[in-house]
């Protein structure tokens, strides 16, 4: 069995205007992305030989693609036909098959967890899965070791809901847990207020590691437990943070990538103390990148 060999990434301070906030940069990665933690513990517990398949709106799906390589397992990964092209080569750059359905997140998944079960292939969920969320918590002890003190907030993007899920089974008790969603793809916080997962409606083409328009059964239920407090942050505030990590860390992240910091500099002078925020991916088309930053020049 091959050893696969994550990064631990770096915590980083963020001068300026968000001078207190450390960012724990995902983009470092490798693929680029949080999501490898998950699927290598997932994939490493799966005692198969035959064919992996997955749906993703991108991150994921590089995950399950690069792990299937070092595994020796050929890898169908379902994705949305608007999925960025940064993320569509990672997958293809992997050595996977690459199937673009004309649905969002949710429709390609149905689709995937077919063609799984027709052809005998293990299906690897995006983040409702008990191994996934366990694999994310590494992310979270890299964080208390490196800041070498309980933060006093951590703030976390919300997509299906394992990463929030790993923070909440990681973290001190003392430390305060704060779900980050996209406004107007807010499924987690609309169904922790109604008691219940609710599916939602959500936008296409920006952010698309935030819509998912249900939560997971497991991550809802370890939310409802915490419960964890959600905000809300708007397109214009993702594309301030992008260009806030840029030119003040040198950090290219993806908008969903941004989510955690663009909330916490938000909002993070109301809670006293240490805050972190995960920025959780750095995938971004290079043209949506130069247009958030307003250049043509931005150093790749």
């Amino acid at each position: 069995m091959p050893i696969i060999e994550l990064t631990k990434t770096p915590l980083v301070a963020v001068p300026g205007r968000a001078a207190g906030i450390y960012v724990k940069d995902e983009t470092e990665q490798l693929t680029g992305a949080f999501k490898i933690r998950g699927v290598s513990a997932k994939l490493l517990q799966d005692a198969g030989h035959g064919p992996v398949c997955t749906a993703s709106t991108g991150n994921h799906g590089a995950a399950v693609a690069q792990v299937a390589k070092l595994l020796r397992r050929q890898a169908v990964i379902f994705v949305p036909s608007d999925t960025p092209q940064a993320k569509t080569e990672r997958i293809v750059r992997s050595g996977a098959t690459l199937r673009l359905f004309d649905g969002d997140y949710t429709s390609c998944a149905a689709a995937a967890e077919k063609w799984a079960l027709r052809e005998g292939a293990t299906y690897i969920p995006s983040f409702d899965d008990p191994d996934i969320i366990r694999g994310h918590m590494g992310l979270f002890r890299e964080i208390i070791e490196e800041l070498d003190e309980e933060p006093s907030c951590v703030w976390v993007p919300v997509g299906g809901g394992g990463l929030l899920s790993a923070s909440l089974l990681s973290m001190p008790s003392r430390t305060r847990i704060i779900g980050v969603e996209l406004e107007g793809a807010d499924a987690l916080r609309q169904s922790l207020a109604a008691g219940r997962r609710l599916t939602i409606e959500v936008p296409r083409g920006v952010a698309e590691g935030l819509c998912v328009r249900q939560v997971g059964a497991l991550p809802f239920h370890i939310a409802s437990l915490a419960r964890v407090a959600v905000v809300a942050v708007s397109v214009g505030q993702l594309e301030e943070a992008v260009r806030e990590l840029w030119y003040t860390a040198g950090i290219r992240a993806e908008l969903a990538g941004a989510a955690a910091y663009a909330a916490a500099s938000s909002y993070s002078s109301r809670i006293q103390g240490s805050h972190v925020a995960v920025v959780s991916g750095g995938n971004i088309d290079r043209a949506l990148f130069d247009q958030i930053l307003g250049t043509t020049t931005a150093a790749a």
